[in-house]
């Protein structure tokens, strides 16, 4: 999960600064999975998938890369719970 807390913080430190530690980065994970888990409750898996990639795409036509970091890791979610409901 260290990889996905990057992309959710990428664009949020500038040159010379330090990257958010561990701590800063725990909430935004545990959003981002709250939200999968939301999506998968309100659409089901695949459905949630979907909505959420298109999302991506309109927040990245919006130039938000904050934005578009935090959905990489809902999306992320989402694909982790299809991969486990799997097995």
């Amino acid at each position: 999960m260290t990889d996905l807390a990057s992309l959710a913080v990428e664009g949020q430190h500038t040159p010379g600064n330090h990257p958010p530690s561990g701590s800063a980065v725990q909430p935004i994970l545990e959003e981002a999975w709250a939200i999968a888990i939301d999506l998968r409750r309100d659409l089901g898996l695949s459905e949630a998938i979907a909505w959420a990639d298109g999302y991506l795409e309109e927040v990245r036509e919006k130039e938000s890369s904050t934005a578009a970091a935090r959905w990489v890791v809902v999306i992320s979610a989402l694909a982790e719970l299809a991969r486990s409901s799997v097995h």
